[in-house]
């Protein structure tokens, strides 16, 4: 399904095997592993990234800007209430946008600051949802991240998009992405 998707600057939409995607989510809950977030409440946002519910079906594409290497990744996931766990991350991301507008993430003694915002989103979803962040880096690098994210019936679609030092994405890019997905599954 990924496959058909049209990457709005023509880079192509690498497909990460199946095999790979266990041994990458085994990668990033060993990532998170002694990682102090301060307030503590913006934590569950990593943890609940590296943890998909039991009996999900996703599959992943990305894509790297040769120009100013962002990248862009598209997760596509199949589970019963679908729509009912977007929905719980959105009230969740709304609580935690007042006490995680700015918040610390610390590693081996490296320190980084970053600052978050929910983004008001339209896709073809039934439910959708947005959010920005900047995280500078100990080395004084800024990596922007924009998500979009959205549900419809059992199929969600995220699209995360992660610069260093370039601009940030525009959301209406990540938006017709995951409309593109959502028309895809339609398909299906």
């Amino acid at each position: 399904m990924l496959a058909t998707i049209s990457m709005p600057d023509g880079i192509p939409l690498t497909i990460v095997p199946a095999e790979q995607l266990a041994a990458l989510s085994q990668q990033g809950l060993q990532s998170i592993e002694g990682v102090v977030v301060t307030p503590e409440e913006c934590g569950a946002v990593l943890e609940a990234a590296a943890h998909m519910p039991e009996g999900t079906r996703y599959a992943v594409g990305a894509a790297v800007n040769p120009t100013d290497q962002s990248t862009t990744i598209i997760t596509i996931t199949q589970l019963d209430g679908a729509e009912e766990l977007i929905k719980s991350q959105q009230g969740d991301a709304e609580t935690r946008a007042g006490i995680c507008s700015t918040y610390q993430v610390e590693l081996q003694g490296e320190t980084a600051t970053g600052e978050s915002t929910v983004v008001e989103t339209t896709t073809e979803g039934a439910i959708s949802m947005g959010a920005r962040g900047v995280l500078t880096l100990p080395t004084g690098q800024k990596q922007n991240t924009t998500t979009v994210s959205a549900a419809r019936g059992s199929i969600s679609v995220a699209v995360i998009s992660q610069s260093v030092d370039s601009p940030t994405a525009d959301i209406t890019v990540l938006e017709d992405l995951v409309d593109q997905v959502l028309a895809a599954a339609d398909q299906k």
